[in-house]
């Protein structure tokens, strides 16, 4: 799978982002405090196989918990049990070089959006979402599971090893 588009709200050092992300590579670079590693945080929560995140007010932009935080994350180039209609078919959108479709149309890539979603509870709810069904479908932890994002960061022992869920045994 490839990200095709990120957009975040209210989120950590972020009040706005929305990012349109062309190319299989893509780089993150600039000054320290420039929220390169709060996008990061961003797209390992919003694609995160954990079951149970926990979060505090911190994670809310300016620690304003009236309003909630999301984070949306458009994934292409998808596997086939993905597509089907049992699973997340009826609810793929449509992406080319103009940008992301709500339908489908002739010559799109078949792509899913993720939404993260905070409110004050701090109870994160994961939903795959698009226009025609604005309030979402869940998607599981196990279905996160499978897209196998994999963020190497401070426990790189952990994920350099041959232990369940480490980049090693995903290869």
């Amino acid at each position: 799978m490839q990200l095709r588009h990120i957009h975040i709200e209210r989120f950590r050092g972020i009040q706005s982002l929305d990012w349109r992300i062309e190319g299989t590579i893509f780089c993150l670079v600039g000054p320290g405090d420039s929220t390169k590693s709060t996008i990061l945080s961003a797209i390992d929560l919003a694609l995160s196989p954990r079951w149970r995140v926990d979060f505090n007010d911190s994670d809310f932009h300016n620690g304003d918990t009236t309003q909630p935080f999301t984070i949306t994350v458009t994934l292409g180039d998808l596997p086939d049990t993905f597509k089907a209609d049992s699973k997340f078919g009826l609810l793929t959108r449509g992406w080319c070089k103009d940008g992301l479709h709500d339908e489908p149309e002739d010559g799109d890539e078949l792509v899913i959006s993720i939404r993260l979603f905070v409110d004050r509870t701090l109870e994160p709810k994961w939903l795959i979402v698009n226009d025609r069904l604005p309030e979402g479908k869940p998607i599981f932890a196990v279905d996160r599971e499978a897209i196998g994002v994999v963020r190497i960061g401070e426990f790189l022992d952990r994920h350099l090893t041959w232990s369940r869920g480490s980049v090693l045994s995903r290869i």
